[in-house]
């Protein structure tokens, strides 16, 4: 494998681990909400179990509907989307957490070129301009919670206003000698889709068995 320095003509094929990789989405928060849905309410959900089984259907079909968008405009620059020259980089603000603070420790993306680290690490939590060109067409990326050192944009043939920087793929842009895509996935997002599915599916069994009524 290597980083890709000619893409491929667009359109160019988007392989199937990276399709799955959409469809099953690791993401704390998601545990999260599934968590409060489940127990939060207990004592509701025991006396109504059918009730239960139709929120519970409802919080994935919502979890999945927030992200659809995101997901939409990372498959179509994979199969559209050209390298975009960056024009420059601007700090916007400090965004302040929970406790206040402006760090976190966490495994925020980095890109350098193409090369994208997510390595553990106490870093600025910071919003980001980017502008960018592609052909006549500038346009400007907002990169929220995340530094901005050089990392390739993307931006897509047919509407250059969408575009993303490559630290918002959740898998590793590499390509092939003829410039396509390949589709190798790293260990953790392999294991952050096993578990996933098996979340979604405990899930969704749970939901069933209590409309149900087992």
């Amino acid at each position: 494998m290597a980083l890709p320095s000619t893409l491929a003509a667009a359109p160019r094929g988007v392989p199937g681990s990276f399709l799955v990789a959409e469809a099953l989405p690791f993401r704390p928060i998601y545990l999260w909400i599934l968590f409060v849905v489940g127990l939060a309410p207990i004592a509701l959900w025991i006396a109504r179990p059918v009730l239960f089984g139709v929120v519970a259907l409802a919080t994935v079909v919502a979890i999945y509907a927030s992200r659809q968008r995101a997901a939409r405009t990372r498959l179509a620059l994979l199969k559209w989307g050209s390298v975009a020259t960056v024009i420059e980089s601007e700090f916007i603000a400090e965004i302040p957490s929970y406790s206040g603070r402006t760090w976190f420790n966490g495994y925020a993306p980095v890109a350098r070129g193409w090369t994208v680290t997510r390595d553990r690490a106490s870093r600025p939590n910071v919003r980001t301009r980017v502008r960018y060109s592609l052909g006549d067409y500038q346009g400007e990326l907002i990169l929220t919670e995340r530094e901005y050192v050089d990392g390739v944009v993307l931006a897509d043939q047919r509407n250059p206003s969408r575009a993303l920087c490559v630290t918002a793929f959740p898998y590793d842009l590499v390509v092939d000698g003829s410039g396509n895509w390949v589709g190798a996935l790293r260990p953790g997002l392999k294991l952050g889709i096993a578990v996933w599915l098996v979340v979604v599916l405990a899930w969704l069994a749970l939901a069933v068995a209590a409309v149900a009524g087992v």
